[in-house]
């Protein structure tokens, strides 16, 4: 068996809107890094609502997912040095 984190990095390879369960990423929705299912299922939603508010918001032709918003995540959290 694997882990919630490990489960969602081979399933991301495979599907865009399957965002990786990383630090930076749980830290910016959830803010906290406790790798449960329960903790997955609550940043897993989190990035669903942004990618639905950015693509609601269509001023250009970019379609986004919930792994653009996962790297989004995880280089602006790791520019602040967190």
């Amino acid at each position: 068996g694997v882990g919630p984190a490990t489960a969602s990095a081979i399933l991301a390879r495979y599907s865009q809107s399957i965002p990786f369960m990383s630090d930076a990423g749980l830290m910016a929705v959830n803010g906290e890094c406790k790798y449960t299912m329960a903790s997955y299922r609550q940043y897993y939603n989190g990035i669903a609502i942004k990618v639905n508010q950015l693509n609601s918001d269509r001023q250009s032709n970019w379609l986004w997912t919930s792994r653009d918003v996962e790297l989004v995540l995880h280089m602006v959290y790791s520019r602040l040095g967190n």
